[in-house]
């Protein structure tokens, strides 16, 4: 780990080394001007303090609010202050995993990894609200084995639709970038269908869209270049820090890989990835093992 790195974790640590700490920047995250009851909307609640995380009794209703509930942090009995560090080593330029985040924070590599896979999830939960818009360029790669047959798929070759979407007035600004894993079923071998691309069009581009223009052909002169090497960028990353992967969980990682970019082209100098993460996680909605472990 770099030297800066290891400061700033050592200071994260010392920052957030009681639960109180954590607590009470959730509490800023969730009632920013003060608490509001989410069942009658009264600004004054009691504090229960004998949980591990503090409930917000409504003084008027009654009703008890928790600060990680609807949230990714919802049922973890994970301290607050080991998803601080996690949510640092996951924002820093490489990454981190599970392997890691388990030594550093002293926990099981299983919740070291369901760590890591729900702020994923928290990623990819944004990705999917934000749609593709503007000029629109969709084009086609792979991940996985490299293979020459131009005819036949590798089991360990896994095809990819990458998309942009870029304002009609800036066409030459980056743009935000989409990538999703093609189901088996839009295959043939190794082209991909007209269903495949039309199951990309419908999920993952605005209805009112400018202008599409998609070109999944492997070898044509038309391709768009400049979409390709974002996925041979995406691979060479996932295969440096993760020693590559297998399909089930390739998606999970491309959420990453794109939100990190799309981070780096859209964000400004008032937040950075951390802070930019945290709020994401603390807006996304509950998932657990099992669910994540069933996602293809």
């Amino acid at each position: 780990m770099k030297q800066e790195q290891t400061e700033n974790l050592q200071q994260l640590l010392e920052h957030f080394e009681n639960t109180t700490s954590s607590s009470e920047l959730l509490f800023q995250l969730k009632w920013p001007g003060g608490f509001v009851c989410p069942r009658c909307d009264h600004r004054f609640a009691y504090t229960i303090s004998t949980r591990k995380h503090p409930l917000f009794e409504c003084a008027h209703c009654k009703y008890q609010a928790s600060l990680t509930v609807n949230t990714i942090f919802e049922g973890s009995s994970t301290d607050l202050s080991k998803w601080f560090v996690a949510l640092y080593l996951f924002s820093t330029d490489e990454g981190t995993t599970a392997v890691r985040l388990q030594r550093t924070i002293h926990v099981t590599y299983k919740t070291a990894w369901l760590m890591l896979h729900k702020i994923r999830f928290a990623a990819g939960h944004k990705d999917a609200q934000q749609l593709l818009s503007g000029v629109v360029r969709i084009g086609a790669a792979f991940y996985g084995r490299s293979f020459h047959s131009s005819y036949e798929g590798h089991p360990e070759e896994h095809p990819i639709l990458i998309g942009s979407g870029t304002s009609s007035q800036s066409p030459h600004e980056p743009g935000y970038i989409k990538m999703r894993v093609v189901s088996k079923e839009h295959m043939h071998h190794r082209r991909i269908l007209r269903s495949g691309t039309q199951a990309f069009l419908k999920k993952e581009v605005a209805p009112a869209t400018e202008e599409i223009r998609t070109v999944t052909e492997r070898y044509s002169e038309h391709r768009f270049v400049h979409l390709i090497k974002h996925v041979g960028h995406a691979s060479k990353w996932i295969n440096r820090t993760f020693h590559g992967l297998g399909r089930k969980h390739l998606q999970a990682y491309l959420n990453e890989f794109c939100y990190r970019l799309n981070f780096e082209n859209t964000s400004t100098q008032e937040e950075n990835l951390m802070s930019n993460l945290l709020r994401l996680c603390f807006h996304s909605p509950r998932i657990t093992y099992a669910s994540l472990t069933k996602r293809s």
